[in-house]
């Protein structure tokens, strides 16, 4: 056969090459001054082009050429696109009739084929897959037409006048083997069908389809996921099963959720700050009413300043962290070896779950209760997650290991460098999480999780509430700090002073003045503290690895029992 279309000929020897590095027959020759004879195209059974660069004046002789090439052809599959956004190729279609009823796989894009009919196609007997793309095909007819045999790809085509029935009928007939993936409307059907699930909160509904769309999912028992603006916009009734996505706990109410019973899923998506990736996972409704009701608990105990008070959101903000400070306790368990093999516990720790209804938590929980409770009280707060760099190493370039003998000859027990990298939490995967604030007009930085413990023992003021970037980041011997951790440019960051601290947790002038100069009998009662608290966390750390998850089960149960037994609540 002798050819003459340059772009032909080089695009059959993209496929001989293919052919030569797989085969271990003879090999076939390239096309050279257009010959190639029908034995070797016989033995190509892949064909790939691209029509991006086709000339005008070639069209007519690459189509010619492309027909009598095919009709010699023992091709399983066969490929025609364009990676331009032209409008589609009006051209002879003549090679459509030419293939060989073996084929298996067929695409054709760029080529206008809105009056084409659906036999073309059905009489390739063995075609299995037919992959469609920017054809001018608007009559849905046609397609519905086609074997049922095949699995479709119906691409960018316009699909005018088509409902959610048809597309239902169709995907039934296909066996759900039918894709409109460039439709992420009618896509979305495709996945409802199988999984029972529609998430309309990321596809643009046609407002013409509203009513389609919901009577689809009334007919066939989907469960939908709206953001929650649009579940109030369409004044949606109590019925179908909903999952409903919110930025924050601010978004949604425990009288809105009790007066919903449809609601049975609640997602927290914060499109302007992702947190952790578990933090997205679902509540279920049962989980997220606990956890509303506890923030609402959380929200009595703060004492709202007066409109006018210009330090109205530093006071807020120092009263939630401190009744946070007070009720989370660091989750050592959970990051032991035995508690990071619970996938759950994983999630939960550093989530709202756990903090807030177990009073247990990892530095992620902190933060993102932080967030929440905050953003109740129309504070913006953002999640701040940052990757550590080798905390080991770490802690011996800022002298811990000088720290642990100091401990040991005071008579404390020493910590090895893994045990402290443990005792806090981090492994060189885990990193850490804080907090960024704007409080009347000024962002801040904090990190509730390091400071928790000395909120605990009213150890004020805090060391991670507020400081300078330079104080938050720097470091401290025998601790973590935060410039060990990939840092990111924050912006201008403001800092309270000592003073303001206290005076926004509503101390006393005579109380800041005692908490910023103790006495020597202060001084003595707080080294006291400070060596029964190292001490405890020794003990802890000695004994977080040993401990199993089902050595919590039976504690709880003793605790429980006890509880029912004398009509008392234990701290447990």
């Amino acid at each position: 056969m002798k050819l003459s279309n340059n772009l032909l000929i080089e695009k059959l020897n993209q496929a001989i090459n293919s052919y030569n590095e797989d085969t271990k027959e003879e090999e076939i020759a390239l096309i050279k001054n257009g010959n190639i004879s029908n034995e070797d195209l016989e033995k190509i059974s892949s064909l790939y082009i691209d029509i991006s660069d086709i000339q005008e004046d070639e069209k007519e002789t690459f189509f010619e050429e492309l027909s009598r090439v095919l009709e010699n052809m023992q091709l399983s599959s066969f490929f025609l696109y364009s990676e331009t956004e032209n409008e589609p190729m009006k051209v002879e279609l003549t090679f459509l009739l030419k293939f060989n009823k073996g084929l298996k796989n067929l695409q054709i894009s760029d080529i206008d084929l809105s009056n084409v009919n659906a036999d073309v196609f059905n009489k390739l007997e063995n075609l299995k897959v037919l992959m469609l793309g920017n054809n001018n095909i608007n009559d849905f007819t046609m397609l519905s037409q086609l074997s049922e045999n095949l699995a479709i790809d119906v691409g960018n085509n316009p699909m005018n006048n088509v409902s959610i029935n048809d597309v239902v009928k169709e995907i039934n007939k296909h066996h759900g083997k039918m894709a409109f993936n460039e439709h992420p409307y009618f896509n979305s059907v495709v996945f409802a069908l199988e999984d029972k699930k529609i998430n309309l909160s990321n596809i643009e509904i046609p407002e013409n389809k509203m009513n389609e769309i919901f009577q689809f999912i009334n007919d066939y028992g989907i469960q939908k996921t709206l953001k929650i603006e649009d579940y109030i916009k369409m004044n949606e009734n109590q019925g179908n099963p909903t999952r409903v996505i919110i930025s924050g706990t601010k978004d949604i109410s425990t009288e809105f959720l009790e007066d919903h019973p449809e609601i049975v899923e609640v997602q927290i998506i914060d499109e302007e700050n992702h947190g952790w990736y578990g933090q997205e996972e679902p509540y279920t409704r049962e989980e997220f009413l606990q956890i509303r009701q506890k923030i609402d608990e959380i929200k009595e105990k703060i004492e709202l300043p007066d409109v006018s008070d210009e330090d109205r959101e530093k006071k807020i903000f120092m009263q939630v962290y401190n009744v946070l400070g007070k009720m989370i306790d660091y989750n050592h368990y959970a990051v032991t070896e035995e508690g990071e093999k619970d996938d759950a516990l994983k999630i939960t720790c550093r989530n709202l779950k756990d903090g807030l209804l177990k009073g247990k938590a990892v530095c992620a929980g902190y933060a993102d209760i932080l967030k929440n409770v905050l953003g109740e009280f129309g504070i913006k707060a953002n999640y701040i997650g940052r990757d550590p760099e080798d905390v080991e190493k770490y802690a011996e370039l800022i002298g811990y290991t000088e720290k642990a003998e100091l401990d040991e000859f005071l008579g404390f027990e020493a910590m090895s460098v893994e045990e402290f990298a443990k005792m806090y939490g981090y492994k060189d995967d885990a990193g850490h999480a804080w907090n960024s604030v704007e409080l009347d007009g000024k962002k801040y930085l904090c990190d509730l999780t390091w400071d928790a413990d000395n909120i605990k023992l009213g150890r004020f003021p805090l060391e991670y509430c507020c400081p300078s970037l330079e104080e938050f980041n720097s470091t401290g011997s025998g601790e973590l700090t935060h410039d060990m951790f990939v840092t990111l440019d924050e912006g201008e960051i403001s800092e309270f002073s000592n003073e303001d601290q206290l005076r926004f947790l509503g101390f006393s002038e005579e109380e800041i003045e005692r908490k910023l100069h103790p006495s020597i009998e202060d001084f003595v009662k707080m080294l006291e503290q400070l060596e029964a608290q190292q001490k405890m966390e020794s003990v802890t750390v000695s004994i977080a690895s040993e401990i199993k998850a089902s050595d919590f089960d039976g504690i709880e149960k003793a605790f429980d029992d006890k509880e029912k037994e004398e009509q008392i609540d234990y701290d447990k």
